[in-house]
């Protein structure tokens, strides 16, 4: 429990860090190298905004919400039951493929932006939003080994 614990903690800092760094960047694009244009650069930046607040507000759930979270699906223990049990099921080659699609989606961002200059896509966006993939599964990594269903 305390891996998936740590790593959890690991990906959900380091993709709310890596959403500032994409407001700095949409941000460093617009104003100093004059790349993207308004309507992108305010899509951009708003975007990360909202990643942000939404990982703020998943984090602290149970504190700013505790009527929904006391009857939400997750306290549901058949529903929590499922749910690990599908987690459960994601093999190995499962896994290996996610990985494999995480590097894809970086690879093709990198391409867009670094080889062709299209700086319509944020780089740093398109890791923050790996990261968060990366904080879900190892939140409910985190959340099976809670409820004692092993994996």
């Amino acid at each position: 429990m305390r891996k998936a614990k740590f790593y959890f903690n690991l990906s959900f800092l380091t993709s709310i860090v890596v959403f500032l760094i994409a407001i700095l960047e949409s941000s460093i694009f617009y104003l100093s190298l004059k790349k993207l244009e308004y309507h992108i650069f305010i899509i951009q930046t708003m975007v990360s905004a909202l990643f942000i607040l939404f990982l703020l507000i998943a984090i602290t759930i149970d504190k700013l919400f505790p009527v929904y979270w006391r009857t939400s699906f997750w306290n549901d223990k058949r529903f929590a039951n499922d749910v690990c049990k599908i987690q459960a099921n994601f093999s190995k080659k499962s896994f290996l493929a996610f990985v494999i699609l995480t590097l894809l989606i970086i690879g093709i961002s990198f391409y867009t932006a670094f080889i062709r200059h299209n700086y319509n896509l944020n780089f740093s966006q398109i890791i923050a939003l790996c990261l968060l993939f990366w904080t879900t599964f190892f939140a409910l990594k985190n959340f099976c080994k809670k409820i004692n269903i092993k994996d």
